[in-house]
């Protein structure tokens, strides 16, 4: 047997909150969207760390020696050596 005042509970009836709709909607788009830039932003990483190995495989210091340049840089090697075989000794200077 219900009491009344079950019976007004159960006849209770709440509106829609149409506001927690539009926030969860603005949410997901939002959510959607920095899900995108954190694809991005690790694609960006990956082609930065590539760049940054070739820069550190490519780097020159006072224990390079010609043949790591040459393994390096292969176009110079040939550039080189039409310079001397031309005589061209200042040509960069």
């Amino acid at each position: 047997r219900s009491s009344p005042r079950e019976k007004e509970y159960a006849a209770v009836s709440y509106p829609a909150f149409a506001e927690l709709d539009a926030a969860k909607a603005e949410y997901d788009a939002l959510f959607a969207e920095a899900a995108g830039k954190v694809g991005e932003s690790k694609t960006r990483i990956d082609e930065l760390t590539k760049q940054m190995n070739t820069m550190v495989a490519k780097k020159v210091g006072p224990a390079t020696t010609v043949e790591d340049v040459y393994e390096a840089y292969p176009d110079i090697e040939a550039e080189i050596d039409e310079e001397i075989d031309t005589h061209q000794w200042a040509k960069d200077v």
